[in-house]
């Protein structure tokens, strides 16, 4: 069931596409949090035969390090985001 797929996709920390969006092309993603919310997420795309064991479990750690990476820094590009448009605004 999808939600079944749902609760296996966040045990596992990410998420595959294969196939499901264009014949051929494969997919994972890993979630950026700020705050414990799911506020983006780093992606990967390619043939599906890059996105086959081995080659699969290596690259979704390293994405899975590159969403961690990501949420730590999040909150400070937020800020200076926010500071800029703020900034704008009152020109």
């Amino acid at each position: 069931t999808f939600s079944a797929a749902l609760d296996e996709t966040a045990e596992r920390g990410w998420a595959i596409s294969q196939e499901e969006a264009e014949p051929g092309v494969g997919a994972i993603a890993a979630p950026i949090f700020q705050n414990g919310i799911c506020v983006g997420t780093v992606s990967v795309a390619g043939p599906i035969h890059r996105f086959e064991a081995p080659a699969l479990g290596e690259l979704a750690a390293r994405l899975c390090d590159a969403g961690r990476k990501l949420s730590e820094l999040w909150p400070y590009r937020m800020v200076s985001l926010n500071h800029t448009v703020a900034k704008a605004k009152s020109s």
